[in-house]
């Protein structure tokens, strides 16, 4: 066997044989299969009434744990307002974005308590085999973005105010090195200028008489 009929034999043997498609599969839904989606989907628009919207509203109040409500029924509602009220005193926001991130700090820190609660809840009942793990990592990595959230409010309000503070420390630095060179001036003006009576040729170095005069005669 020559060299070339030996590379032809070994390229027959590795080379795949063509793979032969079956024909596309036909996916389209029947003029029959719309029409019954259709009206299923007209079937299952959600509640309509007044108390159905009401209660479908609640229904991720169940834990609270996704819920945009700052307080929750059963949550005391004074002891919020009392942390609100420590944080504003605290940090005396002195503008709107300020009074912003307190608000955004005292929610965030409240979701974050209301989601430890749930997640060590449903730590325990993991323990006791009456929860799924699965229900507890979920709670406790909400737990965890909303700290993230409180933490970014945090830093966020501390940076602003102290930008607002070093603002203001130069603005009165400036101011004041206004105000002294306005009194050097006016202190200049007060000194150098004639007293009530007097021109400006009087003030100065006046000569002596006998010295100009030369002495006196006998």
């Amino acid at each position: 066997m020559t060299p070339l009929s030996a590379f032809r034999l070994r390229d027959q043997l590795i080379t795949p044989e063509p793979r032969t498609t079956s024909a596309p599969l036909n996916y389209m839904a029947t003029q029959a299969q719309f029409t019954a989606n259709r009206a299923n989907a007209q079937q299952s628009t959600g509640p309509k009434s007044f108390n159905g919207k009401a209660t479908s509203s609640m229904n991720a109040l169940r834990t609270g744990i996704y819920s945009a409500k700052v307080l929750l029924p059963g949550e005391d509602p004074a002891v919020y307002e009392e942390m609100r009220r420590n944080l504003m005193e605290e940090n005396r926001p002195a503008n709107t974005i300020e009074l912003m991130c307190v608000e955004l700090v005292a929610q965030s820190w409240w979701r974050m308590q209301r989601a430890t609660r749930l997640s060590q809840e449903a730590l325990e009942e993991s323990l006791t085999g009456d929860g799924d793990q699965s229900r507890y990592q979920r709670f406790e990595a909400l737990r965890e973005a909303i700290e993230r959230s409180w933490k970014r409010a945090c830093d966020h309000l501390q940076k602003i105010q102290a930008n607002r503070i070093r603002t203001a420390q130069r603005e009165r630095a400036t101011q004041a090195k206004k105000d002294i060179a306005k009194g050097d001036q006016e202190f200049r003006e007060f000194v150098f200028s004639p007293m009530p009576g007097e021109t400006s040729e009087e003030i100065g170095f006046v000569p002596n008489n006998d010295a100009r005069t030369g002495p006196s005669s006998q």
